[in-house]
């Protein structure tokens, strides 16, 4: 929703670019048990090249949601400074009455009108970048990055007219995007199955991962390179020279291999993208003039397009640059792996390995399974365990699962939803920013201000400390709610009965807003206490209260025209 206060998750799955060494440093990179946060690297890659900075305390507080005006600037520097400043230098007097009409801060200026001049966005949309009310900036929604992105990259001419997309949560992502995230998702940049939830803030953590495998693609990036042709090798070796496709003799050139999973392929311009998974969970990229790089499949000679994602390969390498692809398209995955259990399912599991990533891998039907030291069968498995995996020819054939001891500190109640059985499932944000969700049963203890308490007491906003075997919650102790959050948009609909509207945010979307007794119902130009029954379909409101995963549960309510 477009709202003068926004804050908030899944994270992107992303590839990033290689990073061989780092000279910047943010001390809130490693949570508090001591693992580094999933997006360190990439954040670490993009401050390197001067992309982003961090704060003046030494942070860089990756679960922060990044403004609009910032995500523009950002992208922005995906073009040599030079080209921002020039632009802005010829249009500064075109655009500056309307740049201050909208309040767009002195340090945005720049990469705005850069934008504005490029079509990323149109002159209508400076509106949305500063609240009007509040005067502060708004957040960017993880949808509107994946259209700037595109355009920043000039990719708009790869967008599909048949475009589909597969998430859990599709219908909520707006008809003019679904392209531009198709698109990303083609090429490796952000995940194609799950839930996409277009309509949160992106954060900087998902920004610096976006920024950090979109660089090589940059006009800043080949900028950098010069005119040099970058598949040149070292002073005294000769240029590679690839065989005829088909034929069986290739010879790769020389350079440090480095060996895994291929993540992306991407073709550009006559230019060639690799990004590989290797040994240790790392995200490597590389790019060269695609002839400049001797291929080969299976040991014949190949073309680039001949290259997959999911084959297995060795990279010849020169720093950044990509001498020699040596693919195999054999898809069979050996290898053993442990994490946290995502999702099991009779016939599949999802594994959270330590480096945050998740891997998903269909189970033998004979598969060897133990949990807690003892023989057990797929269905005693539980998301929540820990678990090690043995994957044989991309199959699991043997898992050995343990329960766990969990103890979350302040998470943030975001939903509740009550079975018929009297069980529930309950829903919250964990000091990672990560959504979880867990089971409580009735012999799950509650506690709120030292008093035994039911599942009705739990309400979206609370903040709580969690205490769980594997996914099952064995206490649950309830504080006060967190602020409230302030929200704007359009009564679409009105149940009197029931006690909600449907607000309409400016993004187009609908959230239904629960009120209760307790809810204060304001007329904004009156000054005046009202009723539910004073609302009515297409009144403007300001919505306090407290963000679930499908609702707002609303302590104040004020309505204008």
């Amino acid at each position: 929703m477009k709202r003068s206060v926004l804050s908030l998750l899944v994270a992107f799955m992303v590839l990033g670019s290689t990073v061989t060494s780092y000279a910047v440093s943010f001390s809130d990179l490693v949570n508090s048990k001591g693992a580094p946060h999933w997006s360190a690297v990439y954040i670490k890659d993009i401050a390197e090249k001067g992309l982003v900075s961090g704060y003046s305390d030494g942070t860089f507080r990756p679960n922060s949601p990044v403004s609009r005006v910032d995500a523009i600037v950002f992208m922005s520097r995906l073009y040599p400074a030079d080209i921002i400043k020039d632009t802005y230098a010829d249009n500064k007097a075109k655009w500056t009455a309307k740049l201050n009409t909208y309040g767009i801060p002195e340090y945005g200026r720049p990469a705005i009108v850069f934008a504005l001049e490029n079509s990323w966005f149109g002159e209508a949309y400076l509106k949305e970048f500063i609240d009007s009310s509040t005067k502060k900036q708004k957040d960017a929604l993880r949808y509107e990055f994946c259209v700037y992105l595109v355009r920043a990259l000039n990719w708009e001419t790869q967008l599909s007219n048949a475009a589909v997309v597969k998430y859990k949560d599709a219908s909520t992502i707006i008809k003019q995007a679904v392209s531009y995230i198709e698109l990303l998702g083609r090429k490796g940049i952000v995940a194609t199955t799950g839930e996409f939830f277009p309509n949160k803030p992106v954060t900087r953590g998902e920004t610096a991962k976006m920024l950090s495998i979109s660089y090589p693609s940059s006009e800043r990036a080949k900028d950098a390179s010069g005119n040099s042709n970058p598949g040149t090798t070292n002073p005294g070796t000769t240029d590679p020279v690839t065989p005829d496709p088909g034929s069986d003799k290739v010879i790769m050139p020389s350079g440090v291999i480095v060996e895994g999973i291929i993540k992306y392929v991407g073709l550009d311009d006559s230019n060639m993208v690799v990004s590989i998974e290797d040994s240790k969970g790392n995200i490597l990229s590389f790019s060269n003039k695609a002839s400049g790089v001797v291929i080969s499949v299976d040991g014949k000679s190949a073309k680039p397009e001949d290259v997959k994602v999911g084959y297995t390969v060795k990279l010849y390498t020169d720093s950044t640059t990509v001498k020699g692809v040596e693919a195999v398209s054999r898809l069979d995955i050996n290898k053993t792996v442990s994490g946290e259990i995502i999702e099991v399912t009779s016939s599949s599991i999802e594994i959270k390995l330590s480096n945050g990533k998740t891997e998903k891998y269909d189970i033998a039907s004979k598969a060897d399974v133990e949990k807690n030291g003892k023989d057990a069968s797929v269905s005693d498995l539980a998301s929540g365990d820990d678990a090690e995996i043995k994957i044989e020819k991309s199959i699991v054939t043997q898992i050995d699962a343990d329960s766990v001891k969990r103890t979350l500190k302040d998470v943030v109640i975001k939903g509740v939803t009550i079975n018929s059985n009297s069980s529930a499932v309950l829903t919250f944000m964990d000091e990672d920013g990560e959504i979880r969700k867990m089971n409580l049963s009735s012999s799950s203890v509650i506690y709120m201000k030292n008093s035994r308490a039911s599942v009705s007491d739990i309400k979206i906003g609370y903040e709580a400390d969690v205490y769980a075997n594997s996914n099952e919650i064995l206490d649950l102790t309830l504080y006060s709610q967190t602020k409230g959050e302030v929200f704007v948009g359009t009564i679409e609909d009105i149940n009197t009965r029931d006690d909600y509207f449907m607000m309409k945010g400016s993004d187009g979307k609908t959230i239904k807003v629960m009120m209760d007794s307790g809810t204060d119902i304001f007329d904004y130009i009156n000054g005046k206490a009202q009723y539910i029954r004073d609302l009515e379909k297409g009144q403007k409101v300001i919505v306090t209260g407290y963000e679930g995963i499908d609702v707002i549960e609303a302590t104040r309510v004020s309505y204008y025209y």
